[in-house]
């Protein structure tokens, strides 16, 4: 194809690449978090290794693969040439594993479990309401200890010694965590929402999907469309996650298979309408579909 438009980017993700010794192995997003160590680090201490909920190896490399074609687009404009871009769900993910490989990478040391509490910040960690809810929240640093108490109406733990510094919160963490376990369970998680807004605290009421796309925020900045699909019907879907001052992103419905396949031929390659109907015929036997 290269030969045929030169300025073309072509995008390659597969699970560990194309060379390497890995580069014939079948992969899937499960087990890229296996291989990666995500898994290693997301579940309880003395648990098993646990996935996270969501494909996000898969998520990952379709990001990293749009970033990496915009830039090679930046490249054909610049010199005249499309290029071959070889992307690894395995590279997607390690580059994303965050600050916590830092603890291998310069100090030769693997980060252990430890549930949904945080390694550094103490108290964090979800928490369970009287109403049966989940709420989650952090302690970022000093400056949300008073605010936290007083939200959580224990404003004699502020200077309580086991507690003044975030060292010694984390040195006592099991302790200050019965605390605030017990706290948490007096109230609705609608109370805690308020009290803790108003200090300013970091929290967040753990939604199910449904609740999550019912949130309010939400629907405000119109992230969930209606389309209006070939085949389907009317369908909803997640738009982009950005709101851009000048233009709008435009969304279209998911393509039925190979609805653009002789658009592609044609305008990208330059092929005539015999050369199409030949190439289409031989793929699957499905050139009406295709037209």
């Amino acid at each position: 194809m290269a030969r045929r438009n030169p300025r073309l980017v072509y995008c390659s993700i597969s699970g560990f690449g194309q060379t390497g010794p890995y580069r014939n192995r079948v992969a899937l997003d499960p087990v890229i978090q296996a291989i990666s160590g995500s898994m290693s680090v997301t579940g309880e201490p003395e648990g098993e290794p646990m996935k996270l909920g969501v494909p996000v190896a898969d998520i990952i490399a379709g990001m990293f693969a749009a970033y990496s074609v915009v830039s090679a687009l930046h490249v054909v404009k610049r010199d005249g040439r499309g290029q071959y871009i070889d992307l690894s769900l395995q590279d997607g993910m390690l580059a994303v594993l965050g600050t916590r490989m830092g603890e291998p990478l310069q100090a030769g040391v693997s980060p252990q479990r430890l549930g949904n509490e945080n390694p550094l910040r103490v108290p964090a960690g979800t928490f369970r309401t009287a109403d049966g809810a989940w709420l989650e929240f952090m302690v970022l640093g000093e400056h949300n200890w008073p605010p936290f108490c007083r939200a959580m109406g224990r404003t004699a733990w502020i200077d309580d010694p086991r507690f003044r510094t975030m060292a010694l919160r984390v040195q006592h963490r099991t302790q200050i965590n019965k605390l605030v376990a017990a706290r948490f369970k007096e109230h609705r998680a609608e109370y805690w929402a308020r009290r803790l807004e108003a200090e300013r605290i970091p929290y967040g009421v753990v939604n199910d999907y449904r609740q999550a796309l019912a949130d309010p925020q939400v629907a405000h900045r119109g992230l969930v469309r209606e389309l209006r699909h070939p085949t389907s019907g009317p369908i909803r879907v997640v738009g982009p996650p950005w709101i851009m001052s000048e233009s709008t992103a435009p969304m279209a419905p998911p393509a039925n298979l190979g609805q653009h396949t002789s658009e592609v031929l044609r305008a990208w390659l330059g092929m005539a309408p015999g050369e199409i109907e030949r190439v289409i015929s031989k793929s699957d036997g499905t050139a009406d579909e295709r037209r």
